[in-house]
Order: structure tokens, then C-alpha cells, then sequence
């Protein structure tokens, strides 16, 4: 297999792309308890517990069973099978006029402010002009790998490892040794400075309309992650959460859930993000490897956090959308904005941070008035054959298994660039529903409890409804997506943040 040659945090670990995910609390040395108590809001409905007035006022059954007229879709059946029809903890819903957050000037500055130890000073990043400390720091850790290499008798790997060496090498002879203060003006995309002792990179992105603008921070320069949690004879490590709860190991946090949650909502609000609720709280797996790539140790050790924005105590809906199946992704780029913020924290505090979260609100209209379930299911009987009509599916048979009134984010057709946080009853198909032959017991009701919330994070079917006039919302529609040629994409478009750069094309089979 051709080796890529890839600069930075590629290098070290293609997983570390995708990593700025969240993390939160554990026990010392046992089994712990992953869920996340009501009261904590720790599922995709927070602390949208049913307290019974809403569902009075919308005149919603606790459960429905269905079918829905297939009419001209081309399907063989349509089916509604939900045991439970969730509702949110509230006498009434709102319709929230938001703004898209505009990353300029005076919103990097208050980021970065909040994040870094002014005292300690804070610098512009420039990938062009290195700094000779930074760059000793990654060509002291490919210089070992390059050692183990030549040992081990890998030519392979020798190979692209040795081009990064010199790479590095050239790098450090073009290197200054000082840092350029960013000054008052912060007109450039990414900063460094220091929290506590450890350098640390602050990356914003998004145009002037900040319709999908984030921002993550994390450990600087990249290979310094490794140090964080050491491994003996580590050259990269990879974390993530665990979603779905599926490696048998015993977290080793000495953090508890409930200290571990309420210190990652502290710590949010201190940065002004007070309309966020928990979304979901899982295990935090570190993820060893050697030069060549080869697993060392998989520890658990940690948890990763995900809060995601709420109106009036209730979060929005925000799927991952890439499981849909009438949606074409593989040759169409959907622009999710998921409204989210994860957290990473290990020993104690926070190490990584991941903003999406990209809407201010500019007002309210409070105890709006929806439509009786009643009225729903008609326009669902009405709405979904003709969607699917339309927009064709694999399947012949479907079947929605999950049903709830909830919020999602719409584009305000009122007003350009503008947003609407609006009431919607979303029809959730998923991948996870019980199968012939199913043996769970009792025993799995605890876990089921949380997949669940999962599954309606990933839905492979999804139909939403307008709660206030029926009208059918097409998601596609909402997600700005643009149409791409798979065959145009190469390695340099794997990410746009910056953090590295590629310097040829990468082997389909080289990314995992």
C-alpha cells in the first residue's frame, strides 16, 4: 500500500481528526455507572422529561401503533410503532428567532480571552512561520519513530516517516524562536496560549454570516496529546467516547459523574453558553499505538461530554443525518449544524473543546399554539407517502419506531440568514429496533435506556412535521448541502482547520 506522506497531526494519528469530542467524570478503579440521571438531563431529551401538561395540551396517547396509507410512495407498507411518545417537561413551546454568530474580531478576542492565561501572553499561529521549540518537539518524536523503524526492519514505514524527518529538519532551519503577539486585533483564524503550564491551540472557523462557525481548542503542538495520559513506548494516542457503551473496561477516573457534570456546565456557562443542556455523557477510550500504527493498550479513563442548545430547558433536535437513507451522501455534502459543544476531561479538567454552536437568539414568541396529535397523525397519513414519493428509499417496508415533539432548527424564510428554533413532531426510524429472536432480558433495560437515546441521534429514517400548521419540513432542504464529485476529493480535503497539511494525495485504503 502507497503511504501518504502527511504533515502534523496526520501523521501522528488519522483518528485524531475526528476526535474533538467531549469527556466527563468516572470512579476510581470499578464499574461505574454510565447513565446519565433524569434529573442530570443526560439524554438527546435533557431534561425533557414528560410532566404530563404538555401532553394534555397537545391531547398526545402515551404510545401509538399504525399503519399510514402507502398511496403513490412505491412502498409496501408504512408503519408507526412507537411503545413511547415522548413529550417535553413543559406546559408550552416557543418559536426562538436566532442570528448566526458572527466569528469576527470582538468574538475571537472574548474566545480566546476565556480560554488562555492573558498574563502568560497569547499568539497568533502562523503554519508558515514555525517556531524552532515547536518543531524540535515533533522531530524529536519522528526521529524515534524513524529509530524503531530502521530496528524493526520496516522499510515501509521507514519510508514515509524518514520524508517527515526531513521535512521537519527543513522546517527547523527556517524557524524563529519567537512567538508573534496577537496585539489588539485578532484578524487571523488561530491563536496560541496557555492554560495553566501546557500550550494550548485555539481554532475559529466560519465566514462573516457564522452560519456554521465553531471553534475547538486542544494541547499544543498536536504530539504533545500523548503526554496528557503517557503510555510507555507511545508515539500516538487516540480518545473518543464511547457511545454506546461497548468495551468492557473499568474506567479509571478519579472524577465522579455528578462532579464531573456539574464541573462541565460550570465551566460552560463561564464561557456564556447558558442556554446549554446535556445531551450525553459517555466513557472516555484512550487508544495506544506504536510507530507503525499497532495497537499498545485501549484504557478507559475519563468520559466524554456533549451539551447541545435548549429553549427553555428543552434541547433542540440535532441528527446526524448521514444515515438517511433517501439522502444522497455519498455524492453530496450535507452542512449539519449541530448546535453542540463536547468537552474532553481527564484528571480533573477540561483538555480539548469542540464548538458548534454558531446561533444567537434574538427574541422569542412564547405559548405558541399547536396542532392536537390528532391533526398531526393526519398530516402524517397525508405527508409521508407523498414525501416518499419523491424522495425513494431501499426499503419496501417502514417502520417508525420512534416518535417525538421536540425542536429543530429551520431557516427563517422571513428573514436571509436568519434562523427559527420551531416546534416539530419528528418521526424517527431506526436501526436498533427490536429484531425476531431478540433474548434481552431485565437485565438490559438499564443499557437500552441509553442506546435509546442514541438511536434517535442516528436515525435511517426521518420524517418531521411542522407542530404548529402540519406542514412537512424537508430536512434536506434545511442543511444548505452542495453537490461534490467523490472522485475531486483528495487528502487535502479531509479537513479545513488548518492543523496540518498534506503534501500528496492519500490511498483511499490509507484513511481508516
Amino acid at each position: 500500500m502507497k503511504k501518504s506522506f502527511v504533515r502534523r497531526a496526520v501523521a501522528l494519528s488519522m483518528i485524531g481528526v475526528m476526535m474533538l469530542s467531549g469527556a466527563a467524570t468516572g470512579c476510581g478503579k470499578k464499574k461505574v455507572d454510565y447513565n446519565i440521571d433524569d434529573e442530570n438531563g443526560g439524554s438527546e431529551n435533557g431534561g425533557s422529561g414528560d410532566s404530563g401538561e404538555l401532553r394534555a395540551k397537545v391531547k398526545a396517547p402515551e404510545s401509538y401503533t399504525g399503519d399510514i396509507p402507502v398511496g403513490n410512495s412505491g412502498l409496501s407498507s408504512i408503519k408507526i410503532n412507537a411503545e413511547k411518545i415522548e413529550i417535553p417537561n413543559a406546559s408550552t413551546m416557543s418559536v426562538v428567532y436566532c442570528e448566526p454568530l458572527s466569528y469576527d474580531s470582538d468574538y475571537k478576542k472574548t474566545l480566546a480571552e476565556s480560554f488562555f492565561d492573558k498574563s502568560k501572553g497569547i499568539y497568533k499561529y502562523d503554519y508558515e512561520k514555525p517556531i524552532r521549540e515547536d518543531v524540535q518537539k515533533e522531530l524529536d518524536v519522528y526521529q524515534a519513530m524513524l529509530d524503531d523503524a530502521n530496528a524493526a526492519g520496516d522499510t515501509e514505514n521507514a519510508q514515509w516517516i524518514g520524508d517527515t524527518v526531513n521535512s521537519l529538519k527543513s522546517d527547523l532551519a527556517k524557524a524563529t524562536d519567537e512567538r508573534e503577539p496577537v496585539g489588539d486585533t485578532y484578524d487571523s483564524d488561530s491563536y496560541i496560549g496557555y492554560i495553566g503550564d501546557q500550550l494550548y491551540e485555539l481554532d475559529m472557523y466560519g465566514d462573516s454570516s457564522g452560519a456554521n462557525g465553531s471553534a475547538s481548542i486542544a494541547p499544543y503542538p498536536y504530539i504533545t496529546i500523548k503526554d496528557i495520559r503517557p503510555h510507555d513506548d507511545c508515539y500516538n494516542v487516540s480518545y473518543y467516547g464511547d457511545d454506546y457503551n461497548s468495551y468492557d473496561l473499568e474506567n479509571q477516573s478519579d472524577m465522579t459523574k455528578d462532579e464531573a457534570v456539574s464541573y462541565a456546565t460550570s465551566y460552560l456557562a463561564d464561557l456564556g453558553f447558558k442556554d446549554a443542556m446535556l445531551k450525553s455523557c459517555s466513557p472516555l477510550i484512550w487508544d495506544y499505538y506504536d510507530y507503525a500504527g499497532n495497537t499498545l493498550a485501549e484504557e478507559c479513563d475519563g468520559w466524554s461530554i456533549t451539551f447541545v442548545k435548549s429553549v427553555d430547558n428543552v434541547p433542540i433536535y440535532s441528527p446526524d443525518v448521514w444515515n438517511l437513507d433517501y439522502l444522497d451522501t455519498n455524492n453530496v455534502w450535507y452542512t449539519t449544524s449541530d448546535q453542540t459543544i463536547n468537552l474532553s476531561i481527564y484528571n480533573g479538567s477540561a483538555f480539548q473543546v469542540n464548538i458548534n454552536y454558531s446561533l444567537n437568539t434574538i427574541k422569542e414568541d412564547s405559548d405558541v399554539e399547536l396542532l392536537s396529535w390528532d391533526e398531526i397523525l393526519k398530516s402524517a397519513q397525508e405527508k409521508i407517502p407523498e414525501f416518499y414519493k419523491d424522495n425513494k428509499t431501499s426499503y419496501l417496508d417502514l417502520e417508525f419506531d420512534k416518535v417525538k415533539l421536540t425542536y429543530f432548527r429551520v431557516k427563517d424564510e422571513d428573514t436571509t440568514g436568519q434562523y427559527k428554533l420551531i416546534p416539530v413532531w419528528a418521526f424517527i426510524s431506526t436501526s436498533y429496533g427490536d429484531e425476531e429472536g431478540d433474548t434481552s432480558t431485565e437485565e438490559d433495560t438499564e443499557e437500552d435506556t441509553e442506546d435509546s437515546a442514541f438511536e434517535d441521534s442516528y436515525p435511517t429514517q426521518l420524517i418531521l412535521i411542522n407542530a404548529m400548521d402540519g406542514s412537512l419540513i424537508d430536512v434536506a432542504s434545511q442543511l444548505e448541502g452542495e453537490s461534490y464529485d467523490s472522485d475531486d476529493v483528495t487528502s487535502s480535503t479531509i479537513s479545513d482547520d488548518g492543523s496540518f497539511a498534506v503534501e500528496k494525495e492519500v490511498d483511499e485504503g490509507d484513511i481508516q
